[in-house]
C-alpha cells in the first residue's frame, strides 16, 4: 500500500497545477483570484480529511478501508478525466458572476470561491480522504506506534508529491500540454484504483484491532476518552504551525523570484525544495523519533531549529546573487546546470526549515494518538487543522503581512513566531531547569531574529542576476585585472574639453561614465517586488549629468527613461544623495528626454495604432501600465477614453518617477486605471475598443505566457471594432527566432493582418501590429496622422518627422510574416510553448542574436508591395529616415542621383577608411602644417602615443594636441570608455577650429555616434559637416570624394541595388 500512495501523491500534485492553471485562465491571475482557486482547493483536503476521519474510518475494517480508498482513487480519476468538458462552461458563468455582483467586489469574490469550491468539492475531498482511510487500513499493521504510521505516509505522499512538481514543472506540462497531463495523472489514479482493489480482494475480512483488543465503534468512533491537555494543545498548535509553513512558502517564493527569476521554473524548483524537505524531515522523525516519549519537549526543538534554519536562511538571501555570479564563473552554463545552480540556491534558504517543519506532522500525531482515537481518526483531523492553517497562512502572507511589513520583516515576523510556539512547548514539559532552559533560547533567538539580522541590501537584490546576459562581462571578469584608467594627463585633456562643451551641445551615446546607481524605491505589493532605480551618468558636457530611471518588477527592469539634468553645485554625484533622491524629475523636469532606451518603444507602443489605423478613434485599451508613457501617448495621439489594466497598483505608483514625460495619465480624467489581470478583464467586460495596446513583461515571466496565446489574441480581436488595431509588444533578445515564429504564427492564425515593426531606439524590441482584416500600410493616411500637433510633438524628439520614419521601422508585413512563420507551432493554453520555452532561451541566450530575428523578418520585405500612395520625392526622404535609425547600408539605396544631400550623407556616415591610418597622415587629411606634423606625430605602441600626446599638449586649449588625441583613442580596443573620451575631445576641438580641421573632427563625430547607436545625432553632426564642405567648395571626405564621377561599373551596381518604386 505505501508505494500506492506514493502514486497518488504524485498524481494528485499533477491534478492540482493543472486545475489551477486552468481555472486561473478563466479567473485571472491576480494573486486573489489564484488564492481563491488555492483556498477552494485546500479546503476540499481539509474537508475530505476531517470528514473521513470523523465519519467514515470509524465502522471500516482494514479489508473495507482498501476497499474505500480503491473507490477514493477511482473517483478522482474519474472526475478528471470528465472534469475538461465543464472548462467550457467557466468562463461564461464568472462573466455572468460579475455581472451580476460587479457593484460589489467582496461578493463577487465570495461568489467566485464558491464557484470554483463548487467545480472542485468532489475530487479534493476524495484527496483529502485517502490519508485517514489509508492510515485505517495500516492501523493493523503498527496501531501502538499511529505517530510513525502516519508520518511515514504523509512523508511518502509528500514524496509523490515532490515527483509531481517535477514531472509537471519540467517533463509533461512542456512537452504534453495540460489536456494530456491531466489524461496521465487520470489514468495514474484509476490504474492505483485497479491495484488497490486487487489488494481488497486478496485481502482477508477482518474487525479492527486496536492495541487492547476493544471494538472498532470504540476505538474510531464519537465514545473516545477526553483527549489530555497536552494533546489537545499540540492539536491545536497545527493550525499555527501549518500557517507559518505555508506563509513562509509564500514569503521565500517572494523573496527567492529576485535571485532566480519569475518564470514557472523558478516556482517549480521553490516548491519542489519546500516538498522535499516536508518529506524528508517527516520520514526520518516517523522512523526515528515518533514512537518515543516526551513528544512535547521535542516539539519545542522542532519549532525552535526551523525557526533558527529560517533566520539563518534570511540572512542569507541578500547574498544569493553574489553566490549565483561566483558560481556561473565555474559552470558551463546550459538549462540543467542553470535549474540545478537555482534549486542550489533555493535549498540554502528552504531546505533546512523545511526540514523541520516537515518533524511537526508525525509528532503531533503521536500525541493526538494517546487519545486512542485510532490512526484513521488522528490522521483525518491532524490533517484538516493542519491544512486550515495552510489556508490562513497562505491568506495572511500575501494579502497582509508582506504588503505591510515588506518581505524581510515578514521572514522576522514568522521568525518570532517560531521561536513563541517553542517557548510555549518548551513550558509545557519537562523539568523545571529544562523548562526554563527551552524557554531562555527561544528568546534568545527571537531577539537574534530582531537585532542579528541586518537590512538587506535590496539594491544587490533587485539587480537582476537571474538574467545572465546581463552579467556577462561582469562573471568574466571575476578573478581578472582590472584594467587600468585612462592616464592622468589625458583624464585631465578629457576633462577640460567637457567643460568647455556647452550643455546644449550634450549627446546620449548609452557609454558615457557612470556615476553609480541607486535604487530609489522598493515596495511588496500584493503580486509582485516593484522598484526604482537611478542611475546617474556623465555627460559630453561637464555641465550635465544624465539621469537614467528604471522600473524593476521583480528585479526585471521592465520601462526605462533618460533624462539629461543640469550639474549640481556639488556634482553629478549629489543627484545620488539621500536628500535629493526625490527631487527629480516629477518635481523638477530635466532639460529634456533620450530617445535611447525604452523612450521610443513606450511612445510608438500609444501612438502606432492610431498613425497607422483607419478612422477616427475614440476609446483605447492599454493592458500594464509600466511608466505610464503608452498611456499618455496613446491620449496624446487623440483618443478620449483610455483604459489601463494593471495587475500591481505599486507599478502605477512606482511611475510616478517618470512624470512629467509620461504625459501625467494618473492625473487624466480620460484615463481609467483597472487593477486586474488583463486576459480576466477582457473576458468580462462587453465593452469593445477601437486601439488595444498589450505591453505586458517578457513571456519567460510567469503569467505573462498567457499574453501571448491564440486564445488571448481571440480575446483581443472579439473586443475590437470592426476598424480596430491591435498592438502587442515583443522582445527579440534573449529568445530563439523558432519561438518568435510560433508567436507571429499564433497572431497571424487569429488577424489577416500583422506587420512587425522595430523602434530605432531599442531595435531589439518589437512592435506587432495586427488587424482583422487584410491592410495595407498607406503613406497620405500616415502623413494625415502626422498632422495633428500633439503626435508631431510627441514624436519629433525621436527623430521621427514624418510616414518615411515610421516606413523604415518596418520589418516585416503581413506576406512577410506568414512565409517565416510557415510551419511553426501555435502557442495555445493548452500547450503553453512560450511558457515554457523562453526561460530556456533566457539561459541559453549566446545560442541566440536579435540579428537573425530582424534578418529573417527583413528578407521578406519589399516596402513598394507594402504601402500606397508613395510621393514621388519618397526616395530622398526615406533614404534620410534609414539614416536616422542608421540603416547607413541601405540609406543610397533610395536615391537615383549621387550628388543629392542625402546621398553626400550616406557616403559620410558609412564607416571610414580613416580608422586604418596612422597619425602621420590623418593629421595630414585634417590640414596640419609641418610644424605641427612634427611636434604632435610620435611613434611606438597606442599607450605611448597617447601619453606622448597628453604630455606634448600645452595651455588650457590645444586644438591640435585634443585632435590627435580623439582620433588616436577612436582606436583604441575599449570602445566605450575610450570612445566617449575621443568624443569629448574631438566635440570640443571642432569649435572655432580650421576649416580642414573642422570637418576632419566632425567625420570623426560622425563615426563615433554612430557606433554609440547615436544615429540621429550623427545626421546632425553630418549635415554640418556637409554645410561646412560646400560652403568651403570641398566635398571630400577622408576617405575620397562623395561627389566624384561615377564609373559605368558603379553606377551599374548602384542601379541593381536600389528600390525601384
Amino acid at each position: 500500500m505505501p508505494p500506492l500512495f506514493f502514486i497518488s501523491g504524485a498524481a494528485s500534485l499533477l491534478l492540482e497545477t493543472v486545475w489551477t492553471r486552468q481555472m486561473v485562465l478563466v479567473f485571472g491571475s491576480t494573486t486573489f483570484a489564484v488564492s481563491t482557486v488555492l483556498t477552494a482547493f485546500m479546503a476540499g483536503l481539509a474537508g475530505g480529511a476531517w470528514l473521513a476521519g470523523r465519519k467514515l474510518v470509524g465502522p471500516l475494517g482494514a479489508r473495507r478501508a482498501i476497499g474505500v480508498y480503491a473507490l477514493l482513487e477511482l473517483g478522482i480519476g474519474l472526475y478528471a478525466l470528465l472534469l475538461p468538458l465543464l472548462w467550457p462552461l467557466l468562463p461564461g458563468l464568472h462573466r455572468a458572476l460579475w455581472g451580476v455582483e460587479s457593484h460589489a467586489y467582496h461578493a463577487f469574490a465570495v461568489l467566485r470561491f464558491l464557484l470554483a469550491f463548487g467545480l472542485l468539492a468532489l475530487p479534493t475531498v476524495a484527496m483529502g480522504a485517502t490519508l485517514p482511510v489509508l492510515a485505517r487500513a495500516l492501523d493493523a499493521l503498527e496501531h501502538d506506534r499511529v505517530g510513525r504510521l502516519v508520518g511515514t505516509l504523509y512523508a511518502i505522499n509528500t514524496g509523490g508529491a515532490v515527483v509531481g512538481v517535477f514531472l509537471a514543472g519540467f517533463v509533461l506540462l512542456p512537452a504534453l500540454g495540460m489536456a494530456t497531463t491531466n489524461l496521465v495523472a487520470c489514468f495514474a489514479d484509476v490504474a492505483l484504483a485497479g491495484l488497490a482493489a486487487l489488494l481488497w480482494w486478496r485481502a482477508s475480512d477482518d474487525g479492527t484491532p486496536t492495541s487492547s483488543g476493544a471494538p472498532a465503534a470504540v476505538s474510531e468512533g464519537g465514545g473516545a476518552p477526553r483527549p489530555r491537555l497536552a494533546a489537545r494543545l499540540a492539536l491545536y498548535s497545527m493550525v499555527l504551525s501549518g500557517a507559518l509553513s505555508m506563509a513562509y512558502e509564500v514569503a521565500w517564493s517572494r523573496a527567492l523570484s529576485l535571485v532566480i527569476g519569475s518564470s514557472t521554473y523558478a516556482f517549480s524548483l521553490i516548491l519542489l525544495c519546500f516538498l522535499l524537505g516536508l518529506a524528508g524531515g517527516a520520514a526520518v522523525y516517523a522512523r526515528r523519533q515518533a514512537h518515543k516519549p516526551d513528544q512535547l519537549g521535542n516539539l519545542a526543538t522542532i519549532h525552535l531549529m526551523a525557526a533558527l534554519t529560517a533566520l539563518v536562511g534570511s540572512a542569507l538571501i541578500d547574498r544569493l546573487p553574489v553566490v549565483l555570479l561566483v558560481v556561473l564563473k565555474t559552470v558551463e552554463l546550459s538549462p540543467t546546470s542553470a535549474f540545478a545552480l537555482e534549486f542550489g540556491l533555493a535549498a540554502l534558504v528552504i531546505l533546512l526549515p523545511a526540514f523541520f517543519m516537515g518533524m511537526v506532522f508525525p509528532a503531533v500525531v503521536q500525541l493526538w494518538s494517546e487519545t486512542r482515537m485510532g490512526a484513521g481518526r488522528t490522521a483525518g483531523e491532524v490533517y484538516a487543522v493542519n491544512t486550515a492553517g495552510s489556508i490562513i497562512g497562505s491568506f495572511a502572507a500575501g494579502f497582509v503581512l508582506i504588503p505591510w511589513l515588506g518581505l524581510q520583516r515578514t521572514l522576522t515576523s514568522l521568525v518570532l513566531a517560531g521561536c513563541l510556539l517553542a517557548a510555549a512547548f518548551g513550558v509545557a514539559t519537562g523539568r523545571r531547569s529544562l523548562r526554563v532552559l527551552r524557554v531562555a533560547v527561544s528568546f534568545a533567538f527571537a531577539l537574534g531574529a530582531v537585532f542579528w539580522v541586518g537590512r538587506w541590501d535590496l539594491q544587490l537584490l533587485s539587480a537582476g542576476v537571474f538574467r545572465f546576459s546581463r552579467y556577462e562581462e561582469v562573471v568574466a571578469s571575476l578573478g581578472a585585472k582590472p584594467r587600468h584608467p585612462l592616464d592622468d594627463a589625458v583624464h585631465r585633456r578629457v576633462e577640460a574639453a567637457r567643460g568647455r562643451i556647452p550643455i546644449e551641445a550634450a549627446v546620449d551615446t548609452s557609454g558615457e561614465p557612470s556615476i553609480g546607481f541607486k535604487l530609489l524605491h522598493h515596495v511588496e505589493g500584493v503580486t509582485t517586488t516593484v522598484g526604482i532605480g537611478r542611475t546617474v551618468d556623465r555627460s559630453l558636457s561637464a555641465k550635465g549629468c544624465w539621469l537614467r530611471h528604471v522600473l524593476l518588477v521583480n528585479g526585471k527592469p521592465d520601462a526605462s527613461l533618460s533624462v539629461l539634468y543640469p550639474r549640481l553645485g556639488d556634482g553629478c554625484a549629489a543627484y545620488l544623495e539621500k536628500e535629493r533622491l526625490a527631487c527629480c524629475p516629477a518635481q523638477a523636469p530635466g532639460l529634456r528626454y533620450s530617445p535611447s532606451g525604452d523612450a521610443e518603444t513606450q511612445l510608438l507602443s500609444g501612438l502606432m495604432p492610431l498613425l497607422l489605423g483607419d478612422g477616427d478613434a475614440k476609446e483605447g485599451l492599454v493592458i500594464g501600465w509600466g511608466s505610464g508613457v503608452t498611456a499618455g501617448a496613446a491620449r496624446a495621439g487623440g483618443l478620449e477614453r483610455v483604459v489601463v489594466v494593471e495587475l500591481e497598483r505599486e507599478v502605477v505608483r512606482a511611475a510616478r518617477a517618470f512624470e512629467p514625460y509620461n504625459g501625467l495619465p494618473q492625473r487624466d480624467p480620460g484615463v481609467r486605471l483597472i487593477t486586474e489581470d488583463g486576459r480576466n478583464y477582457l473576458a468580462r467586460t462587453t465593452r469593445r475598443f477601437d486601439v488595444i495596446a498589450s505591453e505586458p513583461s517578457n513571456p519567460w515571466m510567469a503569467g505573462c505566457g498567457n499574453l501571448f496565446t491564440r486564445e488571448f489574441f481571440a480575446q483581443v480581436r472579439a473586443h475590437l471594432r470592426p476598424q480596430g488595431v491591435f498592438l502587442q509588444w515583443l522582445q527579440a533578445y534573449e529568445i530563439a527566432p523558432a519561438n518568435v515564429w510560433s508567436i507571429l504564427a499564433t497572431m497571424a492564425s487569429v488577424f489577416s493582418s500583422v506587420h512587425v515593426f522595430s523602434p530605432a531606439g531599442a531595435p531589439t524590441d518589437l512592435l506587432l501590429v495586427a488587424r482583422a482584416a487584410p491592410t495595407r500600410l498607406s503613406w497620405p493616411q500616415i502623413e494625415a496622422r502626422f498632422a495633428r500637433v500633439r503626435v508631431r510633438s510627441t514624436l519629433e524628439p525621436l527623430g521621427i518627422y514624418g510616414p518615411a520614419d515610421l516606413l523604415v521601422r518596418l520589418r516585416a508585413a503581413p506576406a512577410g510574416v506568414r512565409e517565416v512563420s510557415k510551419g511553426a507551432p501555435l502557442n495555445t493554453d493548452d500547450n503553453a510553448r512560450i511558457e515554457f520555452a523562453a526561460p530556456r532561451d533566457l539561459i541559453e541566450y549566446r545560442r541566440h542574436h536579435p540579428r537573425t530575428i530582424l534578418e529573417g523578418l527583413e528578407r521578406t520585405l519589399t516596402l513598394r508591395r507594402e504601402v500606397d500612395g508613395l510621393p514621388t520625392d519618397a526616395g530622398e526622404a526615406l533614404c534620410l529616415a534609414e539614416l536616422r535609425v542608421g540603416r547607413l547600408s541601405q540609406a543610397a539605396r533610395w536615391v537615383r542621383d549621387t550628388n543629392s544631400p542625402c546621398a553626400k550623407l550616406a557616403a559620410l556616415m558609412r564607416e571610414p577608411r580613416s580608422e586604418k591610418l596612422n597619425l602621420k597622415r590623418w593629421l595630414r587629411l585634417a590640414g596640419a602644417s609641418p610644424k605641427e606634423k612634427a611636434r604632435l606625430a610620435v611613434e611606438g605602441s597606442l599607450t605611448q602615443q597617447l601619453a606622448a600626446l597628453a604630455a606634448k599638449a600645452t595651455g588650457d586649449v590645444d586644438r591640435w594636441a585634443d585632435a590627435a588625441l580623439a582620433f588616436l583613442l577612436a582606436r583604441s580596443a575599449a570602445p566605450t570608455r575610450d570612445r566617449f573620451a575621443a568624443l569629448a575631445l574631438a566635440t570640443d576641438a571642432a569649435r572655432g577650429a580650421p576649416p580642414a580641421l573642422r570637418a576632419a573632427l566632425l567625420e570623426l563625430q560622425v563615426r563615433l555616434l554612430n557606433r554609440s547607436r547615436a544615429h540621429l545625432a550623427a545626421v546632425s553632426v553630418a549635415r554640418e559637416w556637409l554645410a561646412l564642405r560646400l560652403s568651403t567648395g570641398k566635398t571630400t571626405t577622408t576617405r575620397g570624394s562623395a561627389t566624384s564621377r561615377p564609373t559605368p561599373a558603379s553606377e551599374a551596381r548602384r542601379a541593381a541595388a536600389r528600390p525601384k518604386f
